[in-house]
């Protein structure tokens, strides 16, 4: 009877560690749900542009990895230098910009998958390129990701349950817009103020507006 009863807790035990793996796998694995592929034919080879930043692919050179991405696209749309190391961007601006990790990606955040968490032996970056929330869908702007010749594009991933942690850099990029507007809108009424103060300036601007011919 008890060796019974041990044999019981033995299988019970196994089903239970089974049935625990096999949920940590599922939830590693990375999930794709569609993908276009093109035909890389040169050194140089652009597969995709997003913000006016061309992801690239050699087909003889040196592997443009998806690191080369994520740092050009932060310097030349976002106009911040950003070192990639470990599991999140470092943005190199003396505190005028960083990066916050955020629960739901929207356009523009960048994204990293931990080899962990992607079942892989490799990390891998990616820029969230679109979300489609009624389909619960994100697509993806990247690189170096090939399969047979060929570089990936608009790869389609869930929203929920990724394998993927999103940064935002902050502020974002429409509050730094925001700001500037303000600014030269400051600048050119303190000019303006700064003009009509002086009557001298002020009666010669009279005069043109009253002899302007257009």
């Amino acid at each position: 009877m008890k060796h019974r009863n041990l044999v019981r807790s033995l299988i019970a035990l196994v089903l239970c560690i089974t049935a625990i793996t096999a949920g940590i796998t599922a939830a590693a694995y990375e999930k794709t749900l569609s993908c276009s592929y093109r035909k890389i034919t040169q050194d140089g080879f652009v597969a995709d542009v997003y913000n006016g930043v061309e992801a690239r692919y050699n087909l003889y050179g040196r592997t443009l990895y998806c690191t080369e991405l994520i740092e050009r696209y932060c310097r030349e749309y976002l106009g911040v230098e950003v070192r990639i190391g470990g599991s999140a961007p470092i943005a190199c601006t003396d505190g005028e910009h960083w990066f916050e990790e955020v629960a739901e990606a929207k356009p523009g955040d960048i994204l990293y998958g931990s080899a962990a968490a992607r079942g892989k032996g490799y990390n891998h970056w990616a820029i969230c390129k679109s979300v489609n929330e009624s389909a619960g869908t994100m697509t993806l702007f990247e690189q170096n990701w090939r399969w047979n010749g060929c570089a990936g594009v608009d790869r389609v991933i869930p929203l929920q349950d990724s394998c993927y942690r999103a940064f935002r850099l902050m502020p974002e990029p429409e509050e730094i817009e925001e700001i500037e507007t303000e600014e030269v809108a400051e600048t050119a009424q303190t000019a303006e103020s700064a003009v009509y103060a002086s009557p001298l300036l002020r009666y010669a601007l009279d005069a043109m507006d009253d002899t302007a011919v257009f």
